[in-house]
């Protein structure tokens, strides 16, 4: 499969060697992108499978394209979840959009004791739909295919039993991020906890050493939490970046 391309499109849903496209998805192929029958495109279905189709049928109401070959990605490595403590509806979109081209796999939003706003949560399902859709515009636009689970809002207590691997909390006085991160192996997993805009409380903070989190700084001052969040995963998706430079040395 070329892997230069430029459009990359979402499939709904597969059937045998079909791939279906939604209406929305119909939208971008043939009124943005300007595709046409018997056209080639490339797609993904978001679960690491890159497919090679051709357009079959246009209709209002979605599309489908037959399926000429499929190239399947292992997950993006580290394997990184990313803790984050709720700030509001824009900075948490602006978050999905840019932490979907670095490979984060898991996203599990945390109501905090300094959680602002707590009101939009309990809305959850009304914005989860236009949350995917971010996440989605944001995957097809780097060429990511792997879409990161996207989970419901917990307290920040329940979200301690989910720790997993090596957990990493921003925090602007903590040790410098690239010390910390010297010697780490591409394969550990990561939990990553970034505070919401008021901060960890001390309690949280608390219990998050007793779990044996390493405290990491990221900047010389403090980061929004989207920004925060961004730069934290930006680190370990470079160690990413530098094994698979080290697999495929260049001249």
């Amino acid at each position: 499969m070329n892997a230069f391309f430029h459009d990359l499109f979402f499939i709904s849903r597969i059937e045998a060697d079909t791939a279906f496209f939604d209406a929305e998805e119909a939208h971008h192929l043939f009124a943005v992108a300007r595709k046409r029958i018997q056209e080639p495109i490339i797609a993904s279905d978001g679960l690491g499978g890159l497919y090679e189709c051709r357009v079959e049928e246009i209709s209002k109401k979605g599309t489908k394209a037959r399926i000429l070959n499929k190239t399947s990605h292992l997950k993006p490595d580290p394997w990184i979840q990313l803790f984050i403590g709720l700030p509001d509806r824009d900075a948490f979109e602006m978050l999905l959009e840019n932490t979907v081209p670095l490979g984060v796999a898991r996203i599990q939003p945390v109501l905090c004791q300094h959680t602002q706003k707590k009101s939009w949560d309990s809305n959850w399902k009304k914005f989860q739909s236009r949350f995917r859709k971010k996440s989605i515009a944001s995957m097809k636009q780097s060429h990511q295919v792997w879409l990161p689970e996207l989970s419901v809002p917990v307290l920040f207590s329940e979200s301690l039993s989910s720790i997993l691997g090596f957990c990493l909390v921003a925090d602007v006085q903590g040790t410098s991020v690239h010390d910390v991160l010297k010697g780490k192996s591409i394969s550990d997993v990561y939990t990553c906890y970034i505070g919401p805009p008021g901060g960890f409380s001390p309690e949280e903070l608390q219990a998050l050493t007793a779990r044996k989190a390493c405290f990491v700084s990221l900047a010389p001052y403090r980061l929004k939490t989207e920004l925060a969040s961004v730069a934290l995963c930006a680190h370990l998706a470079a160690m990413g970046t530098v094994h698979e430079k080290d697999k495929n040395p260049g001249p």
